[in-house]
């Protein structure tokens, strides 16, 4: 057990502090506390693994155990990169009890020592072997894992290498490339399987990260981000957008969440890669001639607009402040990322790293966000984080229009996506806009009825199970059905015996079964609050009345559509939850089965009635 300290004031030029003990969890049973790297002190190359194996904590050196040994004879040695080139280390610096995976907040712990050690070898290029190094580099622990028009709430991320490995990123805060590829420990698990397919394609990245290696080292500028503060200024850059006749168009807004009553509270333009231009909504209407150039601009449809998920802006432009730009010619590098690589995030933050030289730049912006729990709220980041944010993501939507263009020429996906995929997000967007009208009151009443249900079923479980306990818990109705009252389970999990739908219906079978009947009864009522009547609640705009849901295009790689917040494809057939929603006054809510109409299409594309005798 290594030696501890109750108060350290560690260097901030060291790379490693044998008496660390910053995140205790990690380190609890290592040997060797913050484990140095090794290696030539100028190496070309820095490998970074997850953390010491056990070998390695024994002999306090990284990469020397069977991995460590994988890679310098299966994986150096084949792309033939000198072994006097390259320097290991880990992002984590201590042997984790178990071999377990680093948490998030240990990884961000550990950075500043990798950091430091960065700078002081200057590496030309960076290769992460595995997810952890991966979100210690770009920073992850700050970002969330959630996409532009995805429903997923908002959490750290930590994983994704076989999405990124492969893809040179240009690290600006480093001045070097950075490649991400699989670790030694995976390919050996492959290879076990008798695959070699993960060892070749590490070879092949490292083969491509030895090439940039062997490159002369150069400096990428930083594009610029400028804050208007004054209307003359934003009158300057309007007119810039007019005379370039297309532009990257960008907004942030502020409001509950992430789709209800939203507010722009600032736009972004940029018409080259070299500078983009933050205006805040308050400068824009605060002169009415500007505002008025402003409307024109944005509503005309002789200027091209380029948005990366250009359905937001669609959206909350039109529902918040009355202003339709769907129906004028935009382009979309959301949709068209999706279409050149349906396997990579279509986040424009994640898109960055792989396209622009300064990815990265919503690092700043995710800390604060991360430190002072704001999620969706933009109106509460100051400025002086916000207004460069804003910037740059105009730009990077702008770079990326001038590269997916020739690209989706070339890989003749552009005739799909400016006559089917675009035609087909326009009228989603038109749907967005009108929103589906909820009964407030119906929906009010059936929350209260049902929450009652809840309550008197729950009652009647507890009187069934002779004790109280939390439902909710799979651990603790496990304990009810099988300890206490003695069932027979249907099935075990990693973590017990399974309380699941199909495993309470084999209880009901079983003599003396009431209280299964009454769980499954719960489970039914309990989804319909907390999932479909609460988000009827939840998401209804105040101001109409009605939800506004996000149809997606891009968020499955089928190509099939969904929506989100909420889902209305997933109402269920219940007629209770669906009377929540109703047509509103003088018209009339059509029902239609969504499968059915997905054959029509495909008949009417094909030109053949391919519906006949599907019932």
């Amino acid at each position: 057990m290594a030696k501890r300290i109750t108060k350290q004031i560690i260097p901030d030029d060291v790379d490693y502090w044998s008496e660390c003990d910053s995140c205790k969890n990690l380190c609890e049973n290592t040997m060797n506390v913050c484990m140095e790297g090794e290696g030539p002190s100028n190496a070309d190359i820095m490998v970074v693994g997850e953390a010491p194996g056990e070998t390695e904590d024994d002999l306090n050196r990284p990469f020397v155990g069977r991995a460590g040994e994988y890679l310098r004879e299966e994986l150096l040695l084949p792309a033939r990169i000198p072994e006097s080139k390259v320097r290991f280390t880990n992002s984590n610096r201590c042997h984790p009890k178990n071999n377990k995976t680093p948490s998030v907040n240990e990884i961000k712990k550990c950075r500043r020592y990798l950091e430091t050690e960065i700078r002081k070898v200057k590496p030309k290029v960076i290769v992460v072997m595995g997810n952890a190094p991966l979100a210690s580099l770009l920073q992850f622990f700050y970002k969330g894992a959630v996409e532009e028009g995805a429903a997923k709430k908002s959490q750290a991320k930590v994983s994704g290498i076989s999405m990124w490995r492969g893809n040179m990123l240009w690290l600006q805060e480093f001045q070097c490339w950075l490649m991400p590829t699989f670790h030694p420990s995976y390919c050996m698990r492959n290879e076990s399987k008798n695959s070699v397919y993960s060892t070749n394609t590490v070879i092949d990245d490292l083969k491509k990260a030895w090439k940039y290696a062997q490159k002369e080292r150069f400096e990428y500028r930083m594009p610029e981000s400028k804050h208007v503060t004054n209307t003359r200024v934003a009158f300057e850059v309007l007119r810039k957008m007019w005379e370039s006749k297309e532009f990257a168009f960008d907004i942030e807004t502020g409001g509950k969440g992430r789709s209800i009553d939203k507010r722009v509270i600032g736009c972004s333009f940029a018409n080259s890669p070299d500078v983009g231009y933050y205006i805040t909504w308050e400068t824009l209407v605060s002169n009415k001639e500007l505002f008025r150039q402003f409307k024109e601009l944005i509503t005309s449809k002789l200027y091209y607009k380029v948005m990366h998920n250009g359905a937001y802006e669609v959206r909350i432009l039109a529902i918040a402040h009355g202003i339709k730009i769907n129906n004028v010619k935009y382009f979309d590098t959301m949709v068209s990322a999706h279409l050149i690589n349906e396997n990579f995030s279509k986040r424009l933050k994640d898109l960055a790293w792989i396209h622009t030289t300064f990815g990265g730049y919503d690092v700043e912006l995710e800390k604060y966000k991360y430190e002072n729990h704001v999620k969706e709220d933009y109106s509460r980041i100051p400025l002086e984080l916000l207004a460069p944010y804003g910037g740059f993501d105009a730009v990077a939507t702008w770079i990326m229009y001038k590269k997916f263009v020739p690209v989706m020429k070339d890989e003749k996906v552009f005739g799909l996506y400016s006559k089917i995929v675009m035609p087909v997000r326009r009228v989603m967007s038109d749907a967005e806009i009108n929103g589906m009208y909820v009964d407030e009151k119906r929906a009010n009443e059936l929350h209260s009825t049902c929450t009652k249900v809840v309550e008197k079923l729950e009652n009647q479980i507890y009187e069934l199970a002779d004790t109280e306990f939390n439902i909710g818990s799979h651990k603790q109705l496990g304990d009810v059905l099988y300890n206490h009252l003695h069932f027979d389970p249907l099935k075990k999990t990693k973590t017990g015996y399974s309380t699941d739908k199909d495993s309470l219906e084999y209880i009901s079978t079983q003599p003396d079964s009431d209280i299964a009947a009454v769980l499954l009864d719960r489970s039914y009522v309990s989804t319909m609050l907390g999932t479909h009547i609460n988000q009827a609640i939840n998401f209804r705009w105040s101001e109409d009345g009605r939800v506004h849901t996000n149809y997606n295009v891009t968020g499955a790689v089928t190509g099939r559509t969904s929506c989100s917040q909420p889902s209305l494809q997933n109402v269920p057939v219940d007629r209770l939850v669906r009377s929540v929603y109703t047509a509103s006054p003088g018209n009339l809510l059509p029902e239609a089965d969504l499968k059915s109409a997905e054959m029509a299409a495909i008949a009417a594309i094909s030109g053949r009635n391919f519906c006949q005798g599907i019932s």
